[in-house]
Formats: structure tokens, C-alpha cells, sequence
């Protein structure tokens, strides 16, 4: 099983995951897949 990980849910200037499809598309032709699990953090505290 393969594990797909995407640190970064937008991108300035474009929707949410648009950055990403092209990964996400060719990841759900081959099975298994599981799905998307989205995971959004309230404040990003980097500091």
C-alpha cells in the first residue's frame, strides 16, 4: 500500500488541493486506494 502525504493544502491563487490533483487522479486509478483524508490545522505555530 502506498501512502500519499501533502503537507500543504492551498497555494496562493488557486482552490484548495488544485495543486495537487494531478497526484491525487493518477493515486485513485490504481487500487488499492483508501481515500482522502484531508487535515487542516487551526493556526500553523511554526515559531
Amino acid at each position: 500500500m502506498e501512502l500519499l502525504l501533502l503537507s500543504n493544502s492551498t497555494l496562493p491563487g488557486k482552490a484548495w488541493l488544485e495543486h495537487a490533483l494531478p497526484v491525487i487522479s493518477g493515486t485513485a486509478e490504481r487500487p488499492p486506494f483508501g481515500g482522502v483524508y484531508p487535515f487542516r490545522r487551526r493556526h500553523a505555530d511554526l515559531g
